[in-house]
């Protein structure tokens, strides 16, 4: 009798397909290993203390900004999203060692346009999750409520940290793959020890799938620091 391949060897044989049958198998296994991402994330919390500094990149309303600050940590928050940033503000007000930033974060300093999704203005707080600087289009997103906001260089403010992050947490609605094809060149890499990314394939399926097969595999083969691209 023939040995039964584990699931997640089966979703990666198929994630290797083309077309939608490969984002399938590919989501699938998103689903496998996110639970996993989230172990390794709590175990790394667990470590934290007062010395060291953290990243919230894409915090939103700071769920996860606020449990890394009750470790003693210093947490650099980025959210460029208005209402998720005033939501942000609130709830970590008199939390002295957390550090905001109304700005997105990039590969370099600069602005850029913030594109909001449909409606919006009815939810601002709940549709706040969908705020991206990549994805366009009226099928999704409205122009009417689009802004520009800063963005904040990822890797020179790294540099700017008296040591390196010992966490970042990376949610940033599709901004994410220019600061990884950064990392895969060699930039900043002695600068975190730990990255946690959700990777927004789904806005683009056919060109990006292949640029996360190589980019999965560049992190499974790296040694230090630990990048984790399977955060939902």
């Amino acid at each position: 009798m023939a040995e039964t391949i584990p699931n997640e060897r089966l979703y990666e044989l198929g994630a290797a397909l083309p077309g939608r049958f490969g984002y399938w198998f590919q989501k699938r296994l998103q689903l496998h290993r996110a639970p996993l991402a989230q172990a390794e994330f709590e175990a790394a919390l667990a470590g934290l203390g007062p010395d060291d500094h953290c990243l919230d990149l894409g915090a939103n309303v700071g769920a996860f900004t606020a449990r890394m600050a009750a470790t003693g940590a210093t947490v650099h928050a980025f959210e460029p999203d208005r209402a998720a940033f005033e939501a942000l503000t609130e709830r970590v007000a008199g939390i002295k060692n957390v550090v905001l930033h109304h700005a997105a974060i990039g590969v370099e300093d600069g602005t850029a346009i913030l594109n909001r999704p449909k409606r919006y203005d009815q939810e601002p707080l709940r549709k706040s999750v969908g705020s991206s600087l990549v994805r366009k289009g009226r099928r999704w997103m409205d122009p009417a409520f689009s802004e520009e906001v800063k963005v904040v260089g990822f890797f020179d403010y790294l540099d700017r940290l008296p040591k390196p992050a010992a966490i970042v947490k990376m949610d940033i609605e599709g901004a994410e793959w220019p600061i990884l094809e950064a990392i895969e060149q060699g930039r900043g890499r002695d600068r975190f020890e730990m990255l946690f990314v959700e990777t927004h394939e789904r806005f683009n399926t056919w060109a990006l799938m292949p640029k996360l097969r190589r980019l999965t595999a560049f992190a499974a083969a790296l040694e230090r620091p630990r990048i984790n691209l399977h955060w939902e």
